[in-house]
């Protein structure tokens, strides 16, 4: 399981999706940590080990990520409409 972790964060790195900070407080850059977690389903043949975040977790600001992000529009029909 910690190799599986390891190579995915890895990959997720080396694709831009995130970055490695180091300790120093005294840089005024803005970060946001995502919590995240293994999950891991035996049955699967593809993807047995995949990682989960959680947008929904409130930040320091009581805000999380999900909270930012700006809603689209409806994409689909009610489901009114589509039950008839």
């Amino acid at each position: 399981m910690h190799q599986a972790y390891s190579e995915f964060m890895q990959e997720y790195e080396e694709l831009g999706h995130m970055n490695q900070i180091n300790g120093d407080t005294s840089n005024t850059e803005e970060r946001y940590y995502l919590p995240h977690h293994v999950v891991i389903k035996n049955s699967s043949s593809t993807t047995r080990t995949r990682v989960v975040f959680d947008g929904s977790c409130c930040s320091s600001n009581g805000l999380s990520l999900n909270d930012t992000l700006l809603v689209g529009p409806t994409v689909q029909r009610d489901l009114y409409s589509i039950v008839l």
